[in-house]
This record gives C-alpha cells, sequence and structure tokens, in this order.
C-alpha cells in the first residue's frame, strides 16, 4: 500500500531486497495490487527489467555490482524502501543509499 501511494501521488519506488526468494513474492504482490513493476536483478529473466516503470524491485547484489562496475546505476527514484535494513548496514547498501542523496529512505 504505501508504495501504490507514493505512485499515486507521482512519486518513483525503489524497494531493495537482499534475498531472491523476496523478488519473486514482492513482484507478485506489488503487480496483483495493480502497479507496473520492473526488476534489477540478475537472476531474473530479463523481461522483467523494465526500467521506465514507477516501482523497481532491486536486488541489492546486482545494483551494487553495477554501480562498482561502472555497467549502471539505481533506478532514480523518490522513495526508497530498503527491506530488512537492520541486516544491510555494509559498504554495499551505504554505495546505493549514496546513489539516492534526494530520495526518502524507509529501512523496515
Amino acid at each position: 500500500e504505501l508504495a501504490q501511494a507514493e505512485v499515486s501521488a507521482g512519486r518513483r519506488v525503489a524497494v531493495y531486497v537482499n534475498r531472491i526468494t523476496l523478488v519473486g513474492q514482492l513482484l507478485q504482490t506489488l503487480r496483483s495490487s495493480g502497479l507496473r513493476v520492473g526488476t534489477m536483478a540478475s537472476s531474473f529473466d530479463r523481461v522483467e527489467e523494465d526500467l521506465d516503470a514507477p516501482v523497481q524491485l532491486c536486488m541489492q547484489q546486482t545494483v551494487g555490482s553495477r554501480i562498482s562496475s561502472g555497467r549502471g546505476g539505481v533506478h532514480h527514484s523518490d522513495f526508497v524502501i530498503v527491506d530488512e535494513a537492520h541486516l544491510n548496514r555494509g559498504s554495499t547498501t551505504k554505495t546505493i543509499l549514496d546513489q539516492h542523496s534526494n530520495a526518502i529512505i524507509l529501512g523496515i
């Protein structure tokens, strides 16, 4: 509901997870609520990668790797949700969040 409210207000949302099983679960949940969702997860089918979607479901490891290798960056989001934030205090998370300097960040 939070992502849906943000998109309804015209904001773009990025949701970061650290387990591939969560990508599939959240993708189904978000899409069933009517949201257009893309993924940034190397283990997922490239068909799911829709970088223009207002909601991006992102594997932290994939995005961190793309940033460090120069093969891409973050989804330009206004609102960022970090799942299991208490487990994600390392350098990869910091690198990613530094790229979202103008976004509201919520750790759950």
